[in-house]
């Protein structure tokens, strides 16, 4: 039995529900999991952006330094932001947190690492 959680749906079939309610016809629970799946299908493009931001401050090495630890550390934001992706959607499927807050959370904090990465990098060159 398909079971349907909002992934298989595109944004536009995704914007019904937002204003639904559990006397819909839909459970509680399934309508959370359709309003966190609609918001990160906003969130996840923008994540491109947050990791180019972190990126950026990983691949600055010093002239003089022979090895680059930025890539192994970059393979460890990647692993983070899916932690914490995954423990907010979770978050958000239990009606927890707001479902914008569940799929923005994990781009907020690393967006704010990324920024301190950055200024760090930046007082140091």
């Amino acid at each position: 039995e398909k079971k349907n959680d909002g992934s298989d749906l595109t944004f536009l079939q995704l914007l019904p529900y937002l204003n639904k309610t559990p006397d819909d016809n839909l459970s509680e629970k399934t309508l959370a999991k359709h309003q966190v799946k609609f918001w990160e299908k906003i969130a996840l493009p923008i994540t491109t952006f947050i990791f180019v931001l972190i990126g950026i401050p990983l691949a600055i090495t010093p002239p003089r330094v022979r090895h680059n630890r930025g890539f192994l550390f970059c393979i460890g934001v990647i692993f983070l932001y899916y932690i914490i992706r995954a423990f907010s959607m979770s978050l958000g499927f239990n009606h927890v947190i707001p479902p914008f807050f569940a799929a923005n959370i994990p781009n907020v904090i690393i967006a704010i690492a990324g920024i301190l990465l950055y200024h760090r990098k930046a007082t140091k060159v």
